[in-house]
């Protein structure tokens, strides 16, 4: 029960609402004063994923043929973007942001057109194609296994990894994979529409070429694991003559072989 004393003391306190002057002021940031720049703005846990997310979005069933499950694998890649919240600033102030294809090669925040190319082989079961995260070093290796075709000596296939040039200095710069080609009347090359990572709009895309592109520098080729043979014979009476051909190369309508 409230002692008399003490009701006539709340009683003849004057009515009180707290504002600015009662609150205390006090530093507590534990940074070192600096000014803001774009990397103070990154969230380095926005967007990551794990093998167990990207997986997910792979197709469930494969075929068998190299050329056809590397583009399946591509193409259920579509539409996927860098990170734009979760990045890192190079020194010429370029934002490079985190994706899956980074992260599964070991370098999150790469230029990862080369990545995601290697990855779209490793995931389609292409295991005589050397992977790598740079074009130019890629191509070398390529040329040592005898993968690698200059672009106005070859026709290339579905499939096979296409390297650029953008500045004609004879240098790759940027590489992606042949997902359909056209030909003229003459039988020449007309277009090229490939599927590229980290091009244009920062993500997984097709893009169309005029198939005379003097950037398009060279083609990547995929050899299957379980190439089809082809065979021309040739029999007659003294002998019987077998020539085998990988599934690759191409032979003409009608081809006869004459001994």
């Amino acid at each position: 029960m409230l002692s008399d004393e003490f009701r006539e003391e709340v009683l003849t306190t004057e009515e009180h609402i707290h504002g600015e002057a009662c609150y205390k002021s006090e530093f507590s940031c534990s940074l070192e004063e600096h000014t803001h720049t774009l990397q103070c703005f990154s969230n380095p846990k926005a967007d990551v994923e794990t093998e167990a997310d990207w997986e997910k979005t792979l197709p469930q069933e494969l075929t068998g043929d190299a050329r056809k499950d590397v583009l399946l694998v591509a193409e259920s890649q579509l539409g996927y973007e860098e990170s734009d919240n979760n990045y890192i600033v190079a020194t010429d102030e370029e934002k490079k942001g985190y994706t899956r294809y980074g992260d599964w090669y070991g370098d999150s925040y790469g230029h990862w057109c080369a990545m995601f190319v290697s990855f779209c082989l490793d995931y389609a079961g292409v295991d005589s194609v050397p992977l790598e995260a740079n074009c130019q070093q890629w191509i070398e290796k390529l040329k040592a296994n005898g993968m690698y075709q200059e672009a106005d000596a070859y026709l290339p296939k579905e499939g096979d990894i296409v390297f650029f040039d953008w500045d004609l200095d004879g240098i790759s710069h940027h590489v992606g994979l042949v997902a359909e080609i056209s030909l003229k009347d003459d039988g020449t090359l007309d277009k090229v529409k490939t599927i590229e990572g980290n091009s244009i709009n920062d993500r997984v895309e097709y893009i169309s070429y005029e198939g005379n592109n003097p950037q398009i520098l060279g083609y990547g080729q995929l050899v299957p694991e379980k190439a089809v043979r082809k065979e021309l014979i040739f029999e007659d009476e003294t002998m019987v003559v077998r020539l085998t051909f990988s599934g690759d190369y191409e032979l003409p309508e009608n081809a006869v072989l004459n001994v």
